[in-house]
């Protein structure tokens, strides 16, 4: 199967498990297929009547380790569609993952 295929799939589901990928086609080189941002991650949020957080915190991605992590750090559940799909990728910049085909 050809690896432009294989990144519409995985694409299509990292997007449905709300994931943040963009740039489907690739925009950095000729040779990437999409990227993911490394900068929207999904925080609870702080609800000031109740005192309490609210929604779940989703590290996606973090290259600084801000977050606690072990950087730089993809979710897991990132790498396993990806390597499902025989796709790998590469931190382009502290701020976006680009996923290549192999």
């Amino acid at each position: 199967m050809k690896a432009t295929t294989r990144a519409q799939r995985a694409y299509k589901e990292l997007q449905a498990m709300g994931a943040p990928v963009m740039h489907l086609g690739g925009t950095f080189d000729q040779y990437s297929l999409f990227t993911i941002s490394g900068e929207h991650n999904q925080y609870a949020r702080y609800n000031s009547k109740t005192g309490e957080f609210e929604g779940e915190t989703i590290v996606w991605a973090d290259y600084y380790g801000e977050f606690g992590s072990e950087y730089p750090e993809v979710d897991p559940r990132i790498e396993k569609v990806l390597e499902k799909h025989g796709l790998v990728y590469e931190w382009y910049d502290p701020s976006v993952i680009t996923v290549y085909g192999y």
